[in-house]
């Protein structure tokens, strides 16, 4: 066989030039930043694929004195991109050698709270008593009638939705105060007590002015004036007609 350079053709360079369009050689120079969808080519490209424990074991040694990221400070966007690609996974119980390492490695550390027992107050120690919540007797519209799960169509009387106001409530608070928590009818103190309307009845008020409904009662001026309540005791003569619902 004859050898190709007595056909004039070089070894080394026999392709016909002007049939391929060869691509420079591409060199990275420093400062060079890879597009986003080169990073998205390479990040599909590597997907699913497992490193083998030498691989990782060659990838660690390789890196080791890399200070590229000490000192680094990660962008909020990037520390959200971290959270999400690791929401939902499991990570692995720690090996025996794990522990070892970290249990050499904490040798000699003391707790940031050692030696302050007794000096560290709770925020709210001593504040009993002080604090009062911010929806203390006020009542949440957001909760009321139908907005309510409990809802069960309007079942309750009127007479008991009355009587259950926070209005009933302020009203009979100020008789109690008013008649420094003394039945008016025998004068005994610490007894169960409750509120009359009187001289002018409750029932007597919600026929004169045609109360239908809870908002009426409400607005109706007469029907939480003070001077027409009475404090009494539960005693058979001073109040007779003993409610058969729970008092509030």
């Amino acid at each position: 066989m004859r050898d190709l350079a007595s056909f004039g053709i070089n070894k080394i360079n026999y392709m016909p030039t002007g049939v391929y369009q060869h691509k420079p050689h591409q060199v990275f120079q420093v400062g060079h930043t890879t597009s986003q969808e080169t990073r998205q080519k390479i990040s599909k490209a590597h997907k699913g694929k497992k490193f083998s424990d030498e691989h990782k074991r060659k990838i660690g040694e390789a890196s080791k004195g890399n200070k590229y990221c000490l000192g680094k400070k990660l962008t909020k966007a990037h520390k959200n991109k971290i959270s999400k690609a690791n929401k939902g996974k499991k990570k692995p119980p720690r090996t025996e050698e794990h522990k070892k390492r970290l249990g050499e490695a904490n040798k000699g550390r003391s707790a940031w709270n050692k030696g302050t027992k007794g000096l560290i107050k709770a925020w709210n120690k001593g504040t009993k008593g002080l604090q009062v919540a911010w929806n203390k007797g006020k009542e949440n519209p957001r909760w009321r009638a139908s907005n309510n799960p409990r809802w069960k169509g309007g079942i309750t009387s009127l007479n008991e939705q009355v009587r259950h106001s926070f209005k009933y409530r302020q009203w009979r608070s100020d008789c109690f105060t008013r008649d420094d928590f003394t039945c008016q009818r025998c004068g005994e103190r610490g007894v169960i007590l409750s509120v009359d309307h009187y001289p002018k009845t409750f029932s007597a008020i919600m026929e004169e002015y045609k109360i239908k409904i809870l908002e009426e009662a409400l607005n109706c001026e007469e029907m939480w004036n003070i001077n027409n309540g009475m404090t009494v005791c539960w005693n058979s003569k001073c109040h007779p007609r003993k409610h058969k619902t729970k008092q509030i």
